[in-house]
Order: structure tokens, then sequence, then C-alpha cells
């Protein structure tokens, strides 16, 4: 939580962070633009805060849904076998995300 809490705070210095912040707050409150983003120490000090996130962890982290971009110096099949080696492990449980 406190992780989460230090990004936030980070983030309400910066001009693009607080433009989000006024498109989200703009937008229809039906679309999936107008949801809460992200929390801060009061907000995630809830009771069962931990099983919640779980669920999500649960249900949404899957592979198929996850991109990855990787930047090095490293040959090519020096580069993918070890990104193979960090994220081969992430399941994939064909998730299926809405479009909005």
């Amino acid at each position: 939580m406190n992780a989460v809490n230090s990004e936030n705070e980070k983030n309400l210095q910066a001009d693009s962070w607080r433009f989000w912040q006024l498109i989200n707050h703009a937008a229809n409150e039906d679309s999936a633009y107008h949801r809460f983003i992200i929390g801060n120490l009061q907000t995630l000090n809830k009771e069962g805060i931990y099983e919640e996130l779980k669920q999500f962890y649960d249900k949404w982290y899957s592979a198929n849904i996850m991109k990855l971009v990787v930047y090095s110096h490293l040959p090519m099949d020096e580069l993918e076998d070890l990104v193979a080696s960090k994220f081969s492990l992430i399941k994939n449980k064909n998730v299926v995300v809405s479009a909005f």
C-alpha cells in the first residue's frame, strides 16, 4: 500500500497526470474512463483489501492480455532467453477483456 501511495504522491505533481485526471473526471460516468485509477493510504486502508486485490490478480493477471517491450544492447538470442526466463511462468488464463 505504501508503494501505491508513493506513486500517487509523485503523480500529483505532474501536469500530465493532472491532465489525465481532468479527462477522467469529465468522462461520461458510465464510461471506463471515469473509473477510479489509483489509490492512496486513505482509500486503500479498508477491511478486506488484501482479499479484493488477490481476487483481482487471480482473475486478470494473465499472459494473453499483457504486452512487453524490451530495449537492450544484448544480442537478440540472448535477449529472448532472458525474457523467456523471466516471463514464461506467467499463466495464460485466456482472459477476455471487454472493449470500451
